[in-house]
């Protein structure tokens, strides 16, 4: 039920503010990109097919692809071998402690996106960053 009541709030693409899914277009047309998430397989192709995200990303990682969650690094583990890249090359955005956690166990850089957390929670991050946006992908893929 919860993941039902999930995909009907989400289906008009309301949850991806409109500089995320340009950041993530910029960002798709020059690197390959992988999604790594704690929810249902269904719950996240919902999401990017509402926001029209769903060609950006060569790699799904979700819920029914790891035996264990976040703060547990296998998502992005996978996430790297899927891609071919060695975790230090690859940057996550998070806005979870597990989700931070998950990530910098893996090895990978891991930036911190306020929003689900206050900032004060999201410092074991490598950096903050105030919102996704296409002036940011610019810079760290300069």
């Amino acid at each position: 039920e919860r993941v039902r009541r999930y995909r009907l709030r989400a289906a008009d693409g309301s949850t991806v503010p409109e500089s995320h899914r340009q950041a993530v277009r910029y960002a798709a047309e020059r690197v390959p990109l992988a999604l790594v998430s704690g929810a249902f397989r269904t719950e996240v192709e919902t999401v990017l097919a509402a926001s029209g995200l769903a060609d950006c990303f060569r790699h799904l990682v979700t819920a029914e692809d790891v035996v264990h969650g976040k703060p547990h690094p296998e998502g992005y583990l996978r996430a790297a071998e899927l891609l071919g890249l060695a975790p230090h090359d690859i940057v996550a955005f998070e806005d979870t402690e597990a989700g931070i956690l998950s990530a910098k166990s893996a090895g990978l850089v891991c930036l911190a996106v306020p929003g689900t957390a206050p900032p004060a929670r999201l410092t074991a991050a490598d950096g903050l960053v105030e919102r996704i946006d296409v002036e940011l992908m610019r810079r760290l893929l300069a």
